[in-house]
């Protein structure tokens, strides 16, 4: 049953606002006994105050709202995780919102964020969403991306992982090998991370006089069901390519998982870099060669970031991007001169 501070004061025979000073822990006004009497009531009837009546009225909920785009990604555990252990030490909570990459589902998240007396956001999708951001500005609620590139003249900061270089070093390091096909695989076209890695990708081809082929070049979702799906249906129709740098570990393994399946040896025969470094990479059998991104650094820096902006700190610098690292495994071959990296 729901108990109002009313039914806690006529139980224990006092006004409410009496009980509205033992729960906020205000003293002055309140003698010992009549506080413990409303603390023995309010533990009688397992009272719970109403977080959003109090929000409203203290104008601070203690809450920060998230918005990723697939929970079941296992690209976002390292981010959740380095989200909520700042928020946490900072005596804050996190409310968790799905966008699936739908602007329109991203709209109606941010706006449940707003109904909810949010403190900041911390946005992660990558799908540009200007003409609704715009709007949002109004309710002058901080907010931080990660990962976004297209709209982040309308956030208070952005931190972003180098896709676009780290994709040229896997694309570079391939071509050392002297593989001149290279598939590429990657997700949704018009998310922020597949554009910049395409970019790197084809300026790795470009600098070594490799020119694109639109038959080598794919993108359709972050899933191992893709890559598996991709690469099979590629290798029916007869493409050849000696080389596969994916825009996600997960697509990778799907990409690994369908070479093997027809015979075909990784990575003596094709080589696979991921990219993200996700846990499920180092243990993947062949383990998978990747691009490292500090995913739990950068999603623990967002969130001191945006507490900083919520506490009214000086700001510091508004965008950041950190470095990515070629981490290299079973999936490719060894450097034939010998270098580990490129």
């Amino acid at each position: 049953m729901s108990y109002s501070i009313a039914d806690i004061a006529q139980r224990a025979g006092v006004s409410t606002a009496t009980v509205s000073r033992v729960i906020n822990h205000i003293s002055k006004g309140v003698g010992e006994e009549t506080r413990e009497r409303v603390l023995s009531v309010i533990r009688e009837m397992n009272y719970r105050p109403n977080l959003q009546a109090r929000a409203i009225a203290k104008a601070r909920s203690g809450i920060i709202g998230v918005i990723i785009p697939d929970v079941g990604n296992l690209f976002y555990p390292q981010v959740l995780r380095g989200i909520d252990d700042c928020l946490k030490e900072q005596g804050y909570a996190m409310l968790l919102c799905n966008s699936d990459s739908d602007p329109e589902q991203e709209k109606r998240e941010l706006l449940f964020m707003v109904d909810h007396r949010v403190e900041g956001v911390i946005l992660c999708s990558g799908v540009s969403n200007e003409s609704f951001l715009k709007t949002y500005r109004a309710y002058e609620i901080p907010l931080v991306m990660i990962g976004r590139t297209f709209d982040s003249p309308y956030a208070d900061g952005c931190i972003c992982g180098d896709n676009e270089s780290g994709m040229y070093r896997s694309a570079s390091y391939l071509i050392g090998h002297g593989n001149r096909r290279i598939l590429y695989l990657d997700g949704p076209a018009n998310v922020a991370g597949p554009m910049q890695r395409l970019a790197g990708y084809q300026k790795a081809l470009a600098a070594h006089g490799i020119a694109p082929s639109p038959a080598l070049i794919h993108q359709g979702e972050f899933s191992i069901r893709y890559g598996m799906d991709c690469v099979n249906r590629l290798l029916r129709e007869g493409v050849s390519f000696s080389a596969v740098a994916a825009g996600s570990d997960l697509i990778a393994i799907g990409a690994v998982k369908a070479l093997l399946g027809r015979g075909i040896k990784v990575p003596w025969d094709v080589e696979v870099i991921g990219f993200d470094n996700i846990d499920l990479s180092s243990i993947f059998d062949p383990n998978l060669s990747t691009v490292s991104k500090p995913h739990g650094a950068m999603a623990e820096q967002a969130a001191r970031m945006l507490l900083g902006i919520i506490r009214g700190e000086p700001p510091g610098e508004k965008r950041v991007t950190t470095a990515s690292e070629l981490i290299l495994r079973g999936t490719t071959r060894p450097d034939p001169k010998g270098d580990e990296k490129p």
